[in-house]
């Protein structure tokens, strides 16, 4: 079997890719990307055994109402490419089987006109949880209403969390940014940081920005504890500014940075100063919907 590597991501050389693009040093840009509006009015692009139920439930800070997230990341189809076209996105899928070449932006953008929204990493979060669990026993339901079976609920997370090749990843939507503070404490020079994530209010998903929890403000190259962030993460999905230590590689926030996460063969990450105009063949993203 040949295993496909990126050669490059986020535009640089892989080797030292990630060190280089997430250090304190690195400037985060704002990407300006013009894409039009397509009515969210789409149909499932797969069918209902494709995706996992994720629970109804108050995950953070907020409510979350039963979903369909996806078992994959998003996969290109005459549905997709319908979308992708009007968009204006050259879109394919990689070795994988799912769509790569795909920033931050237009990945929102691609699942908001499908009719889905992009997972935030609180909800990122969870789901790894939710998979993990399954393994582990706990029932878990496809879309069609069948029990998923530990053993797939274990290939599952595995895609997702195992240091191996091939080279996987995904956004979260989940956007860190800093004002200076009014008052007094503008007087101290000091930085507001705020979290931009989407939330569920009267039956109707919405962006909101709110502050910054208090957690891990440096980077662990390695690491930080896989089960202990997964357990007991902040409301908004980041780890505790005293994780336990661990194998999973960790990228603190940047002004202007987005989420996502990154696994093969030389490490798992938590990315929360990922550039949201990067892109490279492995990095997708995956759909969620409410359960109707």
């Amino acid at each position: 079997m040949k295993i496909n590597i990126p050669k490059k991501i986020f535009g640089k050389d892989v080797d030292g890719a990630i060190d280089r693009t997430f250090s304190h040093n690195a400037v985060v840009n704002e990407p300006k990307v013009n894409i039009p509006s397509v009515p969210n009015v789409q149909p499932l692009t797969d069918g209902l055994d494709s995706y996992v139920i994720f629970p109804s439930g108050k995950y953070g800070n907020h409510t979350y109402p039963e979903l369909l997230i996806g078992k994959n990341s998003l996969s290109y189809n005459p549905e997709v490419q319908k979308i992708a076209e009007k968009l204006g996105l050259n879109l394919q899928n990689n070795s994988e089987g799912y769509i790569g070449n795909i920033n931050y932006p237009q990945a929102i953008s691609l699942n908001e006109s499908l009719g889905n929204f992009t997972l935030p990493l609180i909800l990122g979060k969870e789901f790894i949880k939710l998979l993990r669990d399954g393994a582990n026993g706990k029932k878990v339901y496809a879309g069609n209403g069948r029990q998923i079976s530990s053993s797939q609920l274990d290939s599952l997370y595995k895609e997702i969390t195992e240091v191996r090749n091939p080279w996987r990843s995904e956004w979260y939507d989940t956007k860190f940014s800093t004002e200076k503070n009014q008052g007094i404490l503008n007087k101290l020079l000091k930085m507001k940081w705020l979290v931009e994530y989407p939330v569920f209010e009267n039956g109707t998903i919405k962006k909101i920005s709110e502050p910054l929890e208090e957690c891990l403000r440096e980077d662990k190259k390695p690491g930080i504890d896989l089960d202990n962030w997964l357990d007991s993460s902040t409301n908004q999905g980041l780890p505790k500014f005293n994780s336990s230590y661990g194998d999973l590689y960790y990228w603190h926030p940047r002004n202007g940075s987005v989420a996502g996460f990154v696994a093969y063969s030389g490490r798992a990450g938590l990315l929360c100063g990922r550039d949201p105009s990067g892109s490279n063949s492995a990095l997708g993203v995956r759909a969620a919907r409410v359960r109707t």
